[in-house]
């Protein structure tokens, strides 16, 4: 590997497929000459933290209670968490993960809509 990964990208590599696991740490090691090996740590996500196909549940949630102003994220955080018995504060983490890639923003503050 000539250049290291950045902590997103491994992230990204290892969230791709599944989401009950998350990058704790990772260090890489060069054992004098050798090619470099890439250590990571991984840790479990709990079911209660975990959400089955978050995008769509979060996405539909929000045009179910979205009017002209969009959702409150309150009201998506709680009927998403309810609806999956899940940590309100996984749900809004996934929300925060949409808005970075574009999927819902913010039009109000406290509101969400998709794209």
């Amino acid at each position: 590997m000539t250049e290291r990964p950045t902590t997103d990208e491994i992230e990204q590599a290892i969230t791709a497929d599944s989401d009950a696991w998350r990058v704790t740490d990772w260090t890489e090691v060069n054992k004098s000459g050798s090619p470099a090996t890439l250590e990571v740590e991984f840790e479990h996500i709990p079911r209660a933290e975990r959400l089955d196909n978050p995008a769509r549940q979060i996405k539909e949630t929000i045009k179910e209670f979205g009017g002209d102003d969009g959702a409150k994220i309150e009201t998506v955080v709680s009927a998403v968490a309810d609806r999956n018995d899940s940590d309100p504060d996984a749900v809004r983490s996934q929300i925060e993960r949409l808005r970075t890639k574009g999927e819902v923003y913010e039009p109000r503050q406290g509101q969400l809509r998709t794209t």
